[in-house]
């Protein structure tokens, strides 16, 4: 696929977190479909991050969390990862791209498709380049043997 801008530089803004600014740069740059990795948008496993993240690990109090529709059923998050989806739900409503969310839990994003992303790798194969060539293996081959 040739890349193509769908939009004005000046069109494009910066967002209230990095994961909302990467989509919004794909948005602009007209990537289809997007995919999410790793946006649960609430606390798996009572964390708010995982273990080691540069961003710590925050332990929230019950009384403190809200319940929504995960997508293996209901599940808690923050009043701060509400407006996170909230602002998810409403880019995607707007952005007329195919978005695939493969986090394979946490909070139902609506407007996604949602898949394993060994389904993803699957289906949208990563271009294969010789040994080579490789800065590091990030070929879909390598990734399906990784999650069987």
């Amino acid at each position: 696929m040739e890349p193509s801008f769908s939009g004005r530089l000046r069109d494009f803004t910066q967002r209230t977190v990095v994961a909302h600014t990467a989509f919004s740069a794909a948005l602009f740059l007209g990537a289809d479909p997007v995919i999410f990795l790793g946006q649960d948008l609430s606390y798996t496993g009572g964390l708010s991050h995982v273990k080691g993240s540069a961003h710590g690990v925050t332990v929230p109090s019950e009384s403190s969390l809200l319940q929504i529709k995960g997508l293996f059923g209901p599940i808690k998050t923050s009043n701060n990862m509400k407006v996170f989806l909230d602002h998810y739900e409403e880019l995607i409503s707007t952005g007329g791209r195919r978005v695939i969310n493969c986090t394979e839990g946490g909070a139902f994003i609506k407007g996604c498709e949602h898949q394993s992303f060994r389904e993803i790798l699957m289906r949208h194969p990563f271009p294969r380049q010789k040994e080579s060539e490789r800065k590091n293996r990030t070929d879909s081959g390598f990734f399906i043997e990784k999650t069987r």
